[in-house]
């Protein structure tokens, strides 16, 4: 994945089943998703703060469910509803070099839902944020 290149020097944890799971989908556009949501997790996490990605099955609503978390500095309650809106940015303290122009998110929403999926954020207990999206899997998965 491009992240390896974009932040070498960062550690990301991956967990994902030892089953295969068959889901349709355009293998370029869900990589810029997680490039997308993995570029955010380093830029609003210290260092050495966690970054994980996890992906299972949830065999009861027929999706493959990917997770991407970190112990930064979440999402601020003012962004909470507005994250997902082209070109907002958040109200963080980040310096202006960190800031995009607001797509980001947008786009993988867009990505997302164009695959049947759906896309949300949340804030993790003990600080954090937690971006989540599912794709539906392919009939036969769950048949």
């Amino acid at each position: 994945m491009a992240i390896g290149k974009r932040a070498p020097e960062r550690e990301i944890a991956v967990h994902i089943p030892d089953t295969v799971m068959l889901v349709p989908m355009d293998a370029k556009l869900i990589d810029q998703v997680l490039v997308n949501l993995l570029d955010n997790a380093i830029k609003h996490t210290p260092p050495a703060g966690e970054i994980s990605v996890t992906v299972r099955e949830n065999i009861e609503e027929g999706v493959a469910v990917f997770t991407v978390a970190d112990r930064g500095t979440g999402i601020a309650s003012v962004d909470m509803y507005h994250i997902f809106q082209m070109f907002y940015t958040t109200h963080g303290k980040e310096a202006d070099s960190q800031r995009g122009v607001g797509l980001g998110l947008a786009i993988c929403e867009s990505i997302v839902k164009a695959h049947g999926g759906t896309l949300s954020a949340k804030n993790r207990k003990n600080g954090g944020a937690e971006f989540t999206f599912t794709l539906p899997l392919e009939a036969e998965n769950y048949d």
